[in-house]
This record gives structure tokens, C-alpha cells and sequence, in this order.
């Protein structure tokens, strides 16, 4: 008997619900990144050992590991009908689907932005739902449901302006 070919997983079915720790799935980068703040840390105190005492070498540690931390530590991401949701440390951000003005699909992740102009500002104030990971949904999953949520996205937007110039004419 055949066997049936896998479909992607496009299950729209919210909330959806899922954790993610980079750290986890890139065990050779995280100990590269430990080496990193190791290293850091150490030159820190050899620059300061003299003038600044133990106080230097703390705070340098505290701000490379800072840094890393959201590569360190697991982010908890939620998306049901209201918008998107990420839980990491004691930061909290939500990000309605009305406000969603564009979605960009790529290898590892859906990136969603409150900005429909590419350019700095999309991705600084943007958001990655990551994928294919730890059991995470797949990319074709995050775009069936990004799809369907967020409708004032670019696509819908770009219709506007033509609208206007045939008035103008």
C-alpha cells in the first residue's frame, strides 16, 4: 500500500501556544556564546583590576549576560484571536492584529510589524514567531494563521492609495 504524503501542518485551530529557547536547539552556539561572556568578563577585570576594583568586572559580567539572555532563556509565545503574545523574563508584549500592518515569511519564522515600510523602524519594532522548533508550529502553520488574523496587513493596505489616485484624475 502507498503511503500518503505528509500535507503541512496548516491546522488554524487557536490559542496556540509555544516555548522557545535558541539555546536549546544551538547547543554548539551556546557554548560559544558562554565563551563569549567568559572571555568578556575576564578582560574586563584585567582592564579595571587596578582602578576599579571587583565593582567593573560585575557589571561588565552582568551586561554580556543580559545580552544573551533572550538566546539563554525560554520565550513563551501565544497567538489566539485577539493578536500575538511573548512572555520572556519579566517583559510581557502584545501585539493586536489590528496592528499588524505587515508579515514577512522566512526560514525560521514568521516576522510580523506594526510598520508597513521596509526599513529600520519594521524590524526594530517588529516581532519573530519562530518555528520548527522544540515542537513549535512550522512556518506554513504560523502563515495559514497569520492569514487569517491579520487583515490590515500591507496587502490589504495597498489598495487604499490606487483608490485615491482614480478619485484625483
Amino acid at each position: 500500500m502507498p503511503r500518503k504524503k505528509k500535507s503541512p501542518d496548516t491546522n488554524t485551530e487557536i490559542p496556540l501556544v509555544w516555548t522557545d529557547q535558541p539555546a536549546k536547539r544551538q547547543p554548539a552556539l551556546a557554548l560559544c556564546a558562554l565563551a563569549y561572556i567568559a572571555l568578556g568578563t575576564v578582560l574586563i577585570h584585567a582592564v579595571f583590576r587596578h582602578t576599579g576594583g571587583l565593582l567593573p568586572t560585575v557589571f561588565g559580567f552582568l551586561a554580556l549576560a543580559m545580552s544573551a539572555s533572550r538566546f539563554f532563556a525560554p520565550t513563551k509565545f501565544t497567538l489566539d484571536a485577539d493578536g500575538v503574545r511573548f512572555e520572556f523574563l519579566w517583559m510581557r508584549h502584545r501585539m493586536p492584529w489590528a496592528n499588524v500592518r505587515s508579515a514577512e515569511e522566512g526560514h525560521d519564522g514568521v516576522r510580523l510589524s506594526p510598520v508597513s515600510e521596509a526599513g529600520l523602524a519594521r524590524n526594530m519594532r517588529g516581532m519573530i514567531l519562530p518555528a520548527n522548533a522544540n515542537g513549535e508550529p512550522s512556518v506554513a502553520r504560523l502563515v495559514a494563521l497569520v492569514d487569517r488574523f491579520a487583515t490590515a496587513r500591507t496587502t490589504a493596505r495597498a489598495a487604499a492609495p490606487a483608490a485615491e489616485e482614480k478619485v484625483d484624475a
